[in-house]
This record gives C-alpha cells, sequence and structure tokens, in this order.
C-alpha cells in the first residue's frame, strides 16, 4: 500500500499536466476490488484451471487502466506459519492475478504471515512479479 499511494498519485498528476488546452481530458478508469482469496479449495474447486477465477469479471478488470485487490493469500508452498485459519494459496494462483487483469495487489492485512515470517510475504511478492 505504500508504493500504491505514491504511483496514484503521479500518474494523477501527469495525467492532469498532460492535458493540453483545447483537448479532451484524458481519462484513467480504476477498478477497486475488496479481499482476493486464492486459497482455502480455490484450486480444487478451479480444478488447477487458474485463469478461469476472475472469468466471470474479467472484462470489467482488464478493461480498467488500475485493477487493486487486497490479497489475503500468501502465495507459498511453504508450511503454515502460524495457528488459526490458513489462507495461503500455491504459487500458480499468481496466473489467476494476471489473467485476472490486476495491476495492484496489497500484502498489508492479517494473512501476510500464514506461509511465516517473512518468507509467505516474500514468496507472494516474488511469484507477483512474474
Amino acid at each position: 500500500m505504500k508504493r500504491f499511494i505514491p504511483h496514484l498519485a503521479l500518474t494523477l498528476l501527469l495525467t492532469v499536466l498532460s492535458i493540453q488546452p483545447g483537448e479532451p481530458a484524458p481519462s484513467l478508469t480504476f477498478a477497486f476490488v475488496g479481499d482476493v482469496m486464492l486459497g482455502r479449495g480455490v484450486e480444487q474447486a478451479l480444478a488447477g484451471d487458474w485463469p478461469a477465477a476472475f472469468a466471470d469479471v474479467c472484462s470489467d478488470l482488464t478493461n480498467a487502466d488500475v485493477t487493486f485487490g487486497n490479497l489475503e493469500s500468501p502465495l507459498t508452498n511453504l508450511a503454515q506459519g502460524r495457528a488459526g485459519y490458513d489462507l495461503r494459496a500455491p504459487p500458480d494462483a499468481v496466473q489467476a492475478l494476471q489473467t485476472g487483469g490486476f495491476t495492484h495487489v496489497s500484502l498489508a492485512n492479517n494473512h501476510a504471515l500464514d506461509g511465516g515470517p517473512p518468507t509467505g510475504r516474500s514468496h507472494s511478492l516474488a511469484g507477483r512479479a512474474q
């Protein structure tokens, strides 16, 4: 989230500064979704077809210039790092985010360390960078 806000502010500023007199104002489309949970049986329900995860809303998400979601599932194969709900998802789940059109995800939530500190978060970041 710390990186998202400056990026968003810079994008908006550059957009405003690029408007020339007499030209129509450019537009940016944002899609914000809530929690994205790809663990706890989602892989089994999709039969491993990660691109199908957002099929019903894919056109809405991919048509936006910026698509943001809160990734509740650390993308890791590591063992659960703490007691409680386990929302870990395999690293292959990044395919759902990519084909779903997500450009930004937040890992700032209570499940970021489900794969153990700090490796669950670092695996998620490495997967998203692919």
